[in-house]
């Protein structure tokens, strides 16, 4: 098969891509290597790419990897060498470097099955079966790059797969099709009749609060605290919620969320909604220009004096309506939604014909995914794709056949395919150097990369319930609340028998808890650090001595900041001694 370099000079959008939608029709592009601000560095990577000759393209990549180790770009560096090696016939030099970029970015096709068929050729079966079967899964799971032209991509896949089905030593198993019939939606007044304690619950929830027509009760922010953007400011008149901007006042029409962070919107005269510039922390008790701290340079959605303008930047149906409205449709100006906030049916599925069924007394036995879905019978994969549809920030929207953005309206399968915008295409901002996800809204991207979830079968619900009882005292809606461990020890009973020789630590410490280490508060969430969800993660005394703390955090380091990575890698590695 011809070896294909990853076109990753002109890779992706360089717009808003952290905590906002990706629609398939606007994946912009961008120089990957305009985000080096070293200039020796960017020229380095650049000349890489910059020769055919195998044997020269090998010795500049290693000679930028050896140059630069603490580069976030190691990973293309690796790549590119691993891909001179096949070219060369050098199987160990491949196998090197494969295992080092896959390392840092493991979710690569391309590599894995370019891989998958060496190891097939030296015998070695199994690794390469594994190698195959997970290109085969991210080929499925990933659009291709948009470097990639569509004719050079639809006659470089099929060899691909045909490679990786080799090695798998059978054909690929077929994609599931859609289910037949028509979706019919009842609404969640339906459901209140026969499910009125999930119904009550689920009411006081974050989810059902996602998006709400403006109610000065349920206005969470402090609108006469001083605004952070001179263009912009809140304004309290006689109980009625406002903002100044640029000389206008526009009121509140719409409130965006409730948890941790509040966003407001306003309707125009047209019926177009656009979202203010700036939002109210709970947490810290103070407006922030939340998009300025997540976008890119170049963004003009937190730019305040460029509200009026009412772009696609700040139109609220471009850019929060799918994960904040249910059963989202496009129409020709204005969006079309069946319920603001998250409904019952948006996880559960269009449930028009159960209800009937039920009112005739009729009970039907069906599939555990037929809708209403039975979340307790659910595979992980399934259960997880259906809270990914909100909570996946990677996951490209394709606009069903009559508008659809947030369900099928043809189908009773009722969650919209979805394949994924490659890693490479974010900005580099929204990952750490060592690989790890440094952005909270790829939590289900990080919970993929796990074993729990690729060898356990865990899924969100083993931890989390998505309407609990106690809400708002338990905002995380953790199903254990008050026995974090547990969450753990469910699937790993083994390990508490006997904890101190497990975490090295007292009992009764924070630092014998199970997230301690496996789940450190690593990812920037709305104002504060969440816990990681890639949850085997373990302390890496290698990665953080290579990129350092800010860009490899440890750990242990949260703990004995003051020892050093020195202490934690003698300590790591006198803990695994025989």
């Amino acid at each position: 098969m011809k070896r294909v370099l990853p076109p990753l000079l002109a890779a992706a959008a360089f717009a808003q891509d952290i905590d906002t939608v990706v629609f398939e029709t606007d994946r912009k592009s961008y120089r990957l290597l305009d985000q080096i601000a070293d200039a020796e560095e960017r020229a380095r990577l650049a000349a890489v790419f910059q020769t055919r000759d195998p044997r020269e393209r090998l010795r500049r990549a290693v000679r930028f990897a050896a140059g630069y180790p603490a580069s976030g770009f190691l990973s293309v560096a690796y790549d590119i060498a691993a891909k001179s090696c096949i070219d060369l016939r050098d199987p160990a030099c491949l196998f090197d470097n494969a295992a080092r970029s896959l390392r840092l970015l493991p979710e690569n096709p391309l590599l894995l099955i370019s891989l998958a068929e060496a190891q097939r050729a030296l015998g070695q079966g199994s690794a390469a079966a594994e190698n195959a079967r997970l290109g085969l899964e991210y080929l499925d799971r990933f659009a291709p790059s948009a470097g990639f032209e569509p004719k050079a991509w639809l006659a470089l896949e099929p060899g691909l797969r045909h490679a990786a089905a080799i090695a798998v030593g059978a054909s690929p198993p077929p994609q599931p099709g859609r289910s037949g019939g028509k979706a019919e939606y009842a609404g969640t007044s339906a459901c209140a009749p026969c499910h009125a304690r999930q119904h009550a619950n689920w009411k006081s929830t974050g989810m059902a609060r996602m998006f709400a027509p403006y109610r000065p009760e349920n206005v969470a922010g402090d609108f006469t605290a001083p605004s952070p953007e001179p263009a912009i400011r809140p304004r309290l008149d006689n109980g009625v919620h406002s903002f100044d901007v640029a000389g206008k006042r526009y009121p509140v029409h719409f409130t965006i969320g409730s948890k941790w962070q509040q966003a407001y919107a306003t309707r125009l005269a047209s019926g177009r909604i656009h979202v203010f510039p700036i939002q109210y922390n709970r947490l810290a008790g103070a407006w922030v220009n939340y998009w300025k701290e997540i976008d890119p340079p170049g963004s003009t959605r937190h730019r305040a004096e460029r509200f009026a303008e009412f772009s696609d930047a700040t139109l609220y149906q471009r850019n929060c309506a799918p994960c904040h409205t249910s059963q989202l449709r496009a129409g020709a100006a204005l969006p079309e939604f069946a319920e603001p906030g998250v409904n019952c049916e948006m996880c559960h599925g269009p449930s028009a014909a159960h209800v009937r069924e039920r009112a005739a007394g009729r009970a039907v036995s069906k599939p555990a995914s037929s809708p209403p879905v039975d979340f307790t019978r659910l595979d992980a994969p399934r259960y997880v794709a259906i809270c990914a549809q909100c909570h996946r920030q990677s996951a490209v929207v394709r606009q069903g056949p009559r508008g659809e953005r947030n369900y099928s309206g043809g189908s009773p399968d009722f969650v919209l395919p979805a394949r994924l915008r490659p890693y490479l295409e974010f900005s580099r901002r929204a990952f750490y150097k060592d690989g790890r996800f440094r952005e909270t809204t790829f939590i289900v991207e990080a919970l993929e990369r796990s074993s729990c979830y690729r060898k356990g079968g865990a899924h969100c619900g083993a931890c989390h319930t998505p309407h609990p009882a106690d809400f708002p005292a338990n905002l995380k809606a953790l199903r254990f609340v008050d026995e974090p461990d547990r969450m753990c020890s469910q699937c790993h009973a083994a390990l508490t028998r006997d904890l101190r020789r497990h975490t090295r630590h007292a009992p009764d410490s924070e630092a014998s808890r199970c997230v301690a280490c496996h789940m450190p508060r690593i990812a920037n969430s709305v104002g504060f650090a969440a816990r990681s969800h890639q949850i085997d993660d373990i302390p890496d005394a290698e990665m953080t001595a290579r990129f350092g703390a800010a860009e490899s955090p440890n750990a242990c380091l949260d703990c004995h900041a003051a020892r050093g990575i020195a202490w934690v890698a003698a300590e790591l590695k006198r803990w695994r001694a025989p």
